[in-house]
């Protein structure tokens, strides 16, 4: 599946889960779309091995997932400075290790997972890294494994961008379930969910006025890729 999520998905997510909580000021983003849509597929997969890849400072599986389903994280904690290992103490039962995907770290097993998830991180990494990160999944998953990951990209380089992304998983092997390409278009009965405009100018753009000097050049939308493949 590669598709774009919607508003009626996120709606969907938080009738069916609305006993769980999520900070205040990402509610109706594309980061609690993220995680309710992972939290979702999980559950329904019946994974009983998954691994987040770049959680940073998210909880929310910590917390909320089964204690029957063994929950791993894999992030490097230079991206978050001194807070981040504090942090760290906060999580109950979360296996971490220091390692991104493409470094191939041993403490990652092969075959060890059944589910291998990111929320809005796969648009962090580099072009060239990309096959890399691909590869080390394909390497850690077990056959007949899935992977799920949200990306969050501006609606200006959605066409541009996906191909990367397709591209670095069926080279590495994934397969992928009834997938096209996507024109994102704004005037269909399935609305694009999109990043709050709030959101967007106080986090992408860290509150800097000077987007509103030519605001249709540098503000641009930002909507939310699913991407989800099976290894063989």
């Amino acid at each position: 599946m590669f598709r774009l999520a919607s508003c009626n998905d996120l709606i969907r997510l938080k009738a069916k889960y609305s006993d769980l909580l999520y900070p205040e000021e990402y509610q109706w983003g594309l980061k609690q779309f993220g995680t309710l849509f992972c939290y979702d597929t999980i559950l329904e997969s019946g994974a009983k091995s998954v691994l987040e890849a770049g959680a940073g400072m998210n909880l929310f599986f910590d917390h909320n997932l089964d204690s029957d389903i063994d929950y791993w994280v894999a992030d490097k904690s230079g991206f978050y400075g001194d807070e981040f290992n504090a942090f760290l103490s906060r999580r109950k039962r979360t296996s971490y290790v220091e390692s991104l995907l493409g470094d191939f770290d041993p403490l990652l097993e092969k075959e060890k997972f059944d589910l291998i998830f990111s929320i809005s991180v796969l648009e962090h990494t580099n072009d060239e890294n990309l096959g890399s990160a691909f590869a080390d999944m394909a390497r850690i998953l077990k056959s007949g494994g899935s992977i799920v990951h949200t990306i969050d990209l501006n609606t200006a380089e959605i066409e541009s961008r996906q191909s990367f992304f397709m591209g670095a998983a069926i080279s590495a092997g994934f397969s992928f379930d009834g997938s096209s390409r996507i024109v994102p278009r704004f005037d269909s009965f399935e609305p694009v969910l999109l990043e709050p405009l709030e959101t967007v100018y106080k986090y992408y753009y860290k509150g800097n006025e000077q987007i509103w000097i030519n605001p249709q050049e540098s503000l641009h939308h930002t909507a939310s890729v699913i991407l989800i493949a099976t290894k063989p």
